[in-house]
């Protein structure tokens, strides 16, 4: 049987280390499509027009629950919807939240100019 090797399948932790993830805290997180698909609505003129899969995702809020909703109203039984991994930030004092604020009302905006923005 061979042997699990910790050099090659180590997963490095992406927690900060030394914070108390069990303490009351609040997070921003970014989760992005499978396959960066256009899901959620349309960008136009630097405004978001949301759709009725992004209500689905703001009524459920949890990924799997979302997941499932999601893929009930597309009839796509079992389709993948988002990237196996995220990004998330502790939001550690007032100024880095209204920082996130500021960047969520602005990231419409750049949609055209963001490097990781695929074609439709």
């Amino acid at each position: 049987m061979p042997r699990h090797d910790l050099q090659r399948h180590h997963r490095r932790s992406i927690r900060l280390q030394g914070y108390d993830y069990t303490r009351p805290g609040a997070y921003f997180i970014t989760i992005c499509t499978h396959q960066r698909a256009h899901l959620f609505g349309k960008v136009v003129n630097g405004v978001m027009h949301l759709n009725a899969l992004s209500e689905i995702v703001r009524a459920e809020w949890f990924r799997s629950a979302a997941t499932r909703a999601i893929n009930a109203h597309r009839h796509t039984p079992g389709a993948r919807v988002w990237q196996r991994n995220y990004h998330d930030r502790i939001i550690r004092n007032d100024a880095m939240l209204r920082a996130i604020r500021q960047y969520i009302r602005n990231n419409p905006k750049r949609w055209y100019e963001d490097r990781f923005r695929t074609p439709r």
